[in-house]
C-alpha cells in the first residue's frame, strides 16, 4: 500500500506533470510565437494546446507548492511511520 501511494506521487509529479505538461508548455509557446494562426500545423495543434498552460498552473500549485498535496502526504507518512 505504501509503495503504491509513493508510486502514484512520483508518477504525478515527475512523469505526468514533468514529462508531459511542462515539456509541452515550451512547444505551446514556440508554436504561438513562430507560426501564424493560418498555418496548417498551428490549426492541427491548437485544439490540443487550448488549456495546457492553465492546467500547468493549477497542477504546479496543487502538487508542488508549499503546503500542497505532497507536503500533506509526506507529513502523513512520517506520522504513520513514527506512530507504528
Amino acid at each position: 500500500m505504501w509503495f503504491n501511494n509513493a508510486n502514484v506521487c512520483v508518477h504525478q509529479a515527475n512523469t505526468h506533470l514533468g514529462f508531459t505538461h511542462i515539456v509541452m508548455e515550451g512547444f505551446v509557446i514556440a508554436v504561438h510565437r513562430h507560426l501564424s494562426q493560418s498555418h496548417p500545423v498551428f490549426k492541427l495543434l491548437a485544439p490540443h494546446f487550448l488549456y495546457l498552460i492553465a492546467i500547468n498552473e493549477r497542477g504546479v500549485g496543487a502538487l508542488l507548492e508549499e503546503e500542497a498535496i505532497f507536503d500533506s502526504l509526506r507529513l502523513r507518512l512520517v506520522l504513520m511511520v513514527l506512530l507504528s
